[in-house]
């Protein structure tokens, strides 16, 4: 018979060793991007919500998109995952070890998810992995490599200011979100809020449940060159830097380039892919260097509404231009200080160690 510590899952043994946070909600900064669960006049507004949210879902659109976003498969998330991870969430927050009944429940995903990690990361190192609506990027700064990589790429920048720090902290969040397996995984969906949050509007729309484990091909992606588009009427009003807390002099030199290829390629290529499905969404674009050129990605489509958050722009005095146009773009003409009071206190703990 074998020993019961050799019998227990990976994901098992490494939640129950994994350290637990309880953010101060609040001192914390509020997440823009959370579903609205609540506040509604009627059922018909609930209704009209969610099935925005639901219809910005990856399953709605990847077919359509096609080769101009990421390779992506599924693995199907069950309503009782959905339940699970939000009975581990709402563990995890009071800082309480996960159960024995939610470890056994999270072992049962971990073998078919790992399958299909295996199959998409191929010869490669890693995978991104999130739901069919948003990711668990909130849980990076926990991730027991973030501070390490922090270092490095802090290291790499010797002035140290405020805009370094704050550089650095992106590109170490979008670096620990290339995982390797299954566990890793697991381990960061259970301890994630925004899983939480979308997970429960899910549940809360049991006809249309069609929730998934998205399992998207790695692509080293740099931060500073992904940017925001709002479309309305199959129309392209806005561009923002989506990062926009950082200040990067090559956006400044290369703008008009930016606009350039991000136009055409919006026009000529994502919308004639679209524009039977949607007349109005959030679209994110990332763009890598090739030659004098950019390649272009689409990362994802957001719902057309005030909980995905506007960048540079803003919902509450702007709505018509993000609506209506005429078009503009908006990027961060120089370094701007006081950005460190924008961050949640968990970040900005991390820019102001004097050991990092």
């Amino acid at each position: 018979m074998a020993d019961e510590n050799e019998s227990e899952s990976s994901v098992a043994k490494a939640l129950k060793a994994v350290k637990l946070h309880k953010l101060d909600k609040a001192k914390d900064v509020h997440d823009s991007s959370k579903p609205k669960l609540s506040g509604f006049i009627s059922d018909a507004d609930v209704s009209e919500y969610q099935d925005t949210v639901i219809d910005s879902n990856i399953e709605y659109w990847i077919d359509a998109l096609g080769d101009l976003t990421f390779h992506t498969e599924f693995y199907p998330l069950s309503k009782e995952d959905a339940q699970t991870f939000i009975d581990c969430y709402a563990v995890t927050e009071q800082k309480q070890k996960i159960p024995d009944e939610l470890l056994a429940r999270l072992s049962k995903i971990e073998d078919g998810l790992e399958k299909v990690i295996v199959h998409v990361k191929g010869g490669d190192s890693g995978v991104f992995v999130k739901t069919s609506s948003r990711s668990a990027k909130d849980t990076g700064i926990y991730h027991e490599k973030f501070r390490e990589l922090y270092k490095q790429f802090l290291a790499k920048r010797p002035g140290r200011e405020e805009n370094d720090k704050i550089i650095a902290l992106l590109e170490a969040g979008t670096l620990v979100l290339k995982l390797e397996n299954a566990k890793q995984v697991l381990q960061m969906f259970s301890i994630s809020e925004r899983i939480s949050q979308d997970m429960k509007l899910a549940l809360a729309h049991p006809a249309r449940f069609k929730e998934n484990f998205v399992v998207r091909k790695w692509v080293d992606l740099d931060p500073s060159l992904e940017f925001r588009g709002f479309v309305n009427n199959n129309k392209l009003n806005a561009l923002s830097q989506y990062n926009h807390l950082g200040f990067f002099q090559h956006i400044v030199d290369q703008k008009d380039l930016i606009v350039k290829e991000i136009t055409e390629f919006f026009y000529e290529k994502a919308l004639p892919r679209l524009e039977g499905k949607y007349k109005k969404y959030i679209i994110d674009f990332a763009l890598v260097k090739e030659g004098d050129k950019y390649k272009i990605w689409v990362i994802e489509l957001n719902p057309f509404l005030e909980t995905t958050d506007s960048c540079l722009f803003s919902w509450g005095r702007e709505r018509d231009l993000l609506e209506n146009g005429p078009f503009e773009f908006r990027y961060r003409t120089q370094k701007t200080g006081g950005v460190k009071a924008m961050l949640a206190n968990s970040w900005r703990d991390i820019l102001n160690d004097p050991t990092l």
